[in-house]
């Protein structure tokens, strides 16, 4: 039998016993088997194959059928593996397609690269060809550091090279182009100045047709615009008082410099005479028909006939002489009138002329190229990383900015911790419904209601007793409430309703919060259609918290501030913190150092001395920036600079007080003596220390030098120190 061909035993006897001993007949049943043996293997090879591959499509047959020969075409255990392939397989593609992205990035981050030195290259030929950078360097030095001269000239050699590149005529057409937009947005400018003026009588579009019509003039087309204007102004007013006459309306807006809201109030003044008048003359009337019905019963008819004549040529004539004077009146107010709008005119004119010139000044200074080449310029010859005036290269980060980083310990938790209080009334929230209050005014309070508090000062969890008392029982909307002075009405702390008995009485309450407190007593007038209080009394202020006495001290010696506390009432706080602060801040948050006062020896506290000037000491008795008690101490000082030059270095000695290197950015500059501005300096050097040495290398150009002191962001000078020269160079 062939030895490939795995049969037991007992299989092989089975065989040759079925082929009564013929071996050939055997072998050939044995070679028969065996193929329906390796079909059978491969179909079901390949239902394995065909089972995995719809769940692992991105698999190619070789790999699949890899696997399953190494795990014996064993489909449960070769589920793991082509998960672990497939996982590999996909890893590779993203790695792939990554290599493939970062290369296309690289690429075109080259390219940019290329086109970016290409477009720098280009526009250092096209400014600096003729110029190198040490000749622009000389050019800077003889300028006296000068960046505002060293770039006009700079400018100038790059239209020369232009001109000379036949580029006048690109930039001249640019110009064109720039004067259009000018002109297309001084036009809108005088709209919108005029609209402005007058939109409220004169619409866009009538006042862009006014402009037109005058050549866009704006002192001739004001003079329209404002004509229209006013004449509108009268056609209102004339709707509205139908009964007062033209003239009489003119005027008043002339005399109200025709301002509408005026002149209506003139004007119904006006019509209230009238009115009145006409009533007093229809009474008059009256009355003079009833003389002449008795005077007509006295008289013949004759008489009677001849009076009424003589009376209406009276009247006629009265008539005519009064029409007389009012033409004359009327031309003479129209004289004035006329003299008056061209005055005003003139001057409204001229206003809006002067506006839009101011505006058109700005709009061509924004957009002037040389504008914006020269501020490049210049941070290319002096560049300020912050872009801020006097503040020279990379800031220093300060002191404070490093306590921040590494953490350093607070007074107040970043989470405020409750109050150090228990069993303290639950602050009343709300009021009825409805309610309103007036102003706090005590020059309005009511005398005749008065409120009496006691202590004038307490601590936290101590009450305050407040005593009213009334010339009338108040109401049962009566109240008083507790407030910190200068908080608004609906601002309360606590309040309580007044018992409507008795004209007087007493009330306790217990403040929650360190301040100065006040009561306040509201009474209540009330309508059917709502609620209101008034503030009848204050009372007397109130201090909360425990009282104080800060006696601080400088010791010039050692540069120490001390500050020695005594407490006189109040309660004991176990977080209870000192911060020292410059007189002027404003926000407790921001003290320069603080100290507990657990840490106090002998009652007192001390503290390093920032530097000269006027420092507070605060008393706060809880985690909290709420102090209850200040002392202010003042520290003296002057600075001193020393300027020196040895062995081809510039050294600058310090001894500084009245700037605090920690905190106020302080900078030291080398200038020229008679350098004025203080943006021109040679050198410069952050100082970290206020007493210590900085050394420069010195200046090349010979020239008499002195050091400057800078700080806190500005460029005015602190101290200067002596002078030195630095000689010229020996041939």
């Amino acid at each position: 039998m062939d030895q490939g061909f795995d049969m037991t035993a007992s299989m092989h006897a089975d065989v040759l016993r079925m082929c009564k001993g013929d071996k050939e007949k055997a072998r050939q049943m044995v070679s028969g088997l065996q193929g329906q043996m390796e079909e059978e293997k491969r179909r079901s090879q390949q239902r394995k194959i065909d089972e995995l591959s719809p769940n692992f499509p991105s698999i190619d047959r070789h790999a699949l059928v890899k696997i399953l020969s190494d795990n014996d075409w064993d489909v449960e255990k070769a589920i793991l593996p082509c998960f672990e392939f497939q996982e590999k397989e996909r890893e590779a593609q993203r790695q792939k397609e990554r290599e493939e992205q970062n290369k296309k990035r690289e690429e075109e981050r080259r390219a940019r690269q290329a086109e970016a030195r290409q477009q720098a290259k280009t526009f250092l030929v096209q400014l600096f060809s003729n110029v190198p950078e040490d000749k622009i360097q000389a050019m800077l030095e003889e300028n006296e550091g000068d960046v505002d001269l060293t770039t006009d000239q700079l400018i100038s050699m790059k239209a020369e090279e232009e001109e000379k590149q036949e580029q006048l005529q690109k930039r001249r057409k640019e110009e064109e182009e720039q004067l259009k937009r000018q002109a297309e947005l001084e036009k809108q400018l005088k709209i919108d100045t005029l609209v402005q003026r007058f939109g409220d009588y004169c619409n866009p579009n009538e006042i862009v047709n006014i402009l037109s019509k005058h050549n866009w003039d704006v002192k001739v087309a004001s003079n329209d615009v404002l004509r229209l204007v006013e004449e509108r102004k009268l056609e209102q007013l004339k709707r509205v008082h139908t009964t007062l006459d033209e003239v009489v309306i003119r005027e008043a807006l002339y005399k109200n410099d025709w301002n509408l809201i005026d002149t209506m109030k003139q004007l119904r003044l006006m019509a209230a005479e009238q009115k009145a008048q006409q009533a007093q003359k229809e009474e008059e009337e009256r009355r003079r028909k009833a003389q002449e019905e008795l005077e007509k019963a006295k008289q013949t008819a004759e008489e009677e006939a001849k009076a009424r004549a003589e009376a209406k040529a009276r009247e006629e004539a009265k008539a005519a002489a009064a029409e007389e004077k009012k033409k004359a009146a009327d031309k003479a107010a129209k004289e004035a009138a006329d003299n008056m709008f061209l005055e005003r005119s003139v001057i409204i004119g001229k206003e809006l002329d002067e506006i839009i010139q101011a505006q058109r000044k700005i709009a061509e200074h924004e957009a002037d190229p040389l504008t914006h080449i020269k501020q490049q310029l210049e941070e290319k010859l002096k560049f300020g990383p912050e872009n801020l005036p006097g503040i020279p290269g990379m800031v220093p980060p300060t002191r404070k900015v490093i306590d921040e980083l590494l953490g350093k310990e607070s007074p107040v938790p970043v989470t405020p911790e409750k109050p150090e209080q228990e069993d303290l009334p639950e602050k009343v929230k709300v009021l009825p419904t409805g309610m309103e209050f007036t102003e706090v005014d005590t020059t309005a309070v009511d005398s005749k209601t008065t409120l009496k508090a006691s202590p004038e000062s307490l601590d936290i969890r101590h009450p305050i007793t407040v005593e009213w008392e009334m010339e009338t029982a108040p109401s049962s909307s009566d109240w008083i409430g507790l407030y910190k002075v200068g908080s608004d009405n609906g601002s309360y702390a606590i309040y309580n309703w007044i018992s409507p008995v008795a004209q007087k009485g007493a009330m306790t309450f217990t403040p929650t919060e360190f301040g100065e407190y006040e009561l306040r007593y509201f009474a209540s007038s009330s309508s059917f259609f709502s609620r209101q209080y008034s503030v009848k009394a204050v009372s007397n202020p109130i201090r909360v918290g425990p009282q104080l006495k800060l006696v601080p001290s400088w010791d010039a010696a050692t540069n120490m501030l001390s500050v020695k506390f005594e407490q006189k009432s109040g309660n004991q706080y176990l977080n209870a913190w000192v911060g020292l602060y410059a007189k002027t801040e404003k926000d407790n948050s921001q003290y320069r150092a603080f100290d507990w006062l657990s840490n106090a020896v002998d009652h007192t506290l001390k503290f390093a001395c920032p530097k000269a000037g006027e420092w507070e000491f605060r008393f706060f008795p809880q985690r909290s920036y709420v102090d209850v008690a200040r002392e202010s101490v003042t520290v003296g000082g002057t600075d001193r600079v020393e300027l020196s030059l040895v062995d081809g270095q510039m050294i600058v000695k310090t001894e500084l007080t009245t700037v605090d290197p920690a905190y106020d950015n302080v900078w030291v500059g080398i200038y020229k003596t008679d350098e004025t501005n203080n943006r021109q300096y040679r050198k410069y050097k952050y100082v970290s220390q206020a007493t210590g040495t900085i050394t420069f290398r010195a200046c090349t150009t010979p020239s008499t030098y002195e050091a400057r002191i800078f700080a806190n962001k500005g460029l005015e000078v602190v101290s200067r120190s002596n002078t030195i020269v630095v000689p010229p160079k020996q041939q």
